[in-house]
Order: C-alpha cells, then structure tokens, then sequence
C-alpha cells in the first residue's frame, strides 16, 4: 500500500473516532454547571453539597442524647488509626481532607504542613484554609481564603458575592485546601463553609502536588453500594482514612463531610470519625447508606494515598541547538 493510501487510512480512523468520541460525551447529561457523574444513573448521584456549620446542630446533638449507649461484645473487632483531629475550620470539607492530609504529613511526607500536625496550629489553621477569622481578619495585603471566598459570611437563602468579586481586587493564589476545594465561593453556589462532592478528590491532589512536586497523590470515590464495608475495612487496614459524605439528622440529604479513622463489627457494623466538631472524642456511627430515618447515612466516601516519584539519578541535558 502506498504512503498516501495509509495515510488517508489514518485520517479516515481518526475522523471516526473523533466523532464517536462526540457523540458519547454529548449524552452525558448536565445538571446547573455540575456534570453527573458518569457510571451513575440515579438523580441522587450528582454533586451533593456539606451544608453544617461550626457549630453541631440541634437536631443532631438532640439524635446523640436519645441514642442508646453502645454494648461492645467484643472489643477486638475494633480496629483505629491514629489521625490528627481537627475542629472546623470554614468549612467541614477543608477540614475532613485536612486531616488526611495531617496524617499523610505525619507518615513520610513532611512538606504538606508547616511544623507539628499533631495538633490544630496556625500552621495547620492556614492549610486547611488560609486567612483569618471573623474576629480576626487578615489585612488587604494578606488577604487569604477567608477574605476572599468566606466573606461575607452568608446563609440560605440570601447568596451574596464573594468579597473578592465586589471589591475590585483579583483573589489571592490558591494555598490551602479550602481555596482548591471552591469551598464558600458564590460562584460555585457555596455558602459560607459550604462544598461539592466533586471537588473533594481534585482539592486533595492540587494541595498535594503544589507542596512537593515530587510527591504523587491519588484519590478514588465510592458512591453509595460501591462504597462496601469490605472497601472500608481494606482501606483502615491498609492505615489510610477516608473522608466520607454523610446525613448527620437523618432527613434524607447530604450536609457533612467526616474523617473516617476507623471501624469495629461489635454491636453492628460501624464507622469511626473525627466529625470537626469534637476533636478528643471519637464519634461511631452504624455504616448503612443514606436514607431518610437513618442517622448519619453514608452518601459516598473517598480513599487516599500519597506516594514518592522516585528520583531516577541523573540528569537530562538538552542538546546545545536547544539550549537557551
């Protein structure tokens, strides 16, 4: 066959898979500048939000006072790992991921936190999201994620501009898993503390990858039956946390992310987490999916991991003609 002839050939492939290609992704359906996701088919399945605050609602503090106190028959099913616990800190999805982060900072990869991430320094404050506070903002000149995105602080149902977007000033460079987790920002219809489902694996790998480029991270995500207790199970004792999506009052809609440290089959099937609002007590919960009734049901979940590209020794030198 001549070179022309595999040519054309080539370009004849190409033109059909381009358009096949087309064509699938032009029936993904779309939902307000969220995209389904793609192996799901149930509505409930799309980009779901942490709605909670700083504070543990009402309701939920009310569900603990009327629960039963766990009979444990067996305390060897009971497997932890030891995970910096965190308090909330603009948002519970900064917060949950901050603390893998903690962990993974702890266990052979010093670069993600300033100093000690055994305990909730200014260090550890500034990666989970940068700036100040309410009673202490930063100055213009420092401005950070909580002067930018978390200002001003608003609620259902009056969404407000985020104070980068009214004052005329271009938003700080991302630094901390709040900013790469859109948590708060208006224009990804965040509340204050509030974030998406879908940007918990992205804003792990970002932050990750901007400490240390040599650091190589990774996440997968469980949706409700693909996340098994066997998933779970395997992930603890392989000593890595998860985050997961809950329903902490039982209504039947998403509102917290959790940092999940462990699990224990005595009384039940359960989950540990360190739930942001308690940082000395771990908090257990039975692992059943999400469901109007069930307190604390389980939405979706992510795993982790951190690994080290290996330094190959040498150097590649570019030849002269190349050079600048």
């Amino acid at each position: 066959m001549k070179k022309n002839s595999l040519v054309n050939l080539y370009k004849s492939l190409f033109k059909v898979l381009f358009v096949v290609t087309a064509i699938l992704f032009s029936s993904f359906p779309m939902t307000s500048s969220k995209a389904i996701i793609s192996n799901q088919t149930d509505s409930d399945s799309r980009p779901q939000q942490s709605t909670t605050g700083p504070e543990i609602p009402a309701e939920v503090m009310l569900q603990d006072l009327q629960k039963q106190e766990d009979t444990i028959q067996n305390k060897l099913t009971e497997k932890l790992i030891n995970v910096p616990s965190y308090l909330w800190r603009h948002g519970c999805g900064p917060t949950a991921v901050g603390m893998v982060i903690g962990f993974f900072d702890a266990n052979g990869f010093p670069d993600l936190v300033d100093g000690d991430p055994w305990s909730q320094t200014n260090s550890v404050d500034q990666m989970i999201a940068s700036g100040g506070t309410v009673e202490a903002p930063f100055p213009p000149q420092r401005r950070g994620h909580f002067e930018d995105y978390s200002l001003p602080i608003d609620e259902p149902p009056n969404m407000r501009p985020d104070n980068y977007l009214t004052s005329g000033l271009s938003a700080h460079s991302s630094n901390s898993v709040a900013d790469f987790m859109k948590t708060s920002r208006s224009e990804h219809d965040n509340y204050y503390g509030w974030s998406w489902s879908s940007d918990i694996g992205p804003a792990f790998t970002a932050y990750v990858s901007s400490r240390n480029g040599h650091y190589q991270p990774s996440t997968s995500f469980f949706y409700k039956n693909m996340l098994s207790w066997q998933i779970l199970v395997s992930q603890i004792n392989n000593n890595r946390p998860m985050v997961f999506l809950v329903d902490t009052n039982s209504d039947g809609y998403t509102d917290h992310f959790v940092t999940v440290i462990g699990y224990r089959t005595s009384p039940a099937q359960q989950y540990a987490v360190w739930d942001t609002w308690d940082n000395s007590t771990i908090r257990w919960e039975n692992f059943k999916y999400i469901q109007q009734g069930v307190p604390w049901g389980i939405w979706g979940g992510w795993s982790f991991d951190v690994s080290e590209i290996p330094d190959l020794g040498y150097e590649i030198y570019l030849p002269i003609a190349f050079r600048n």
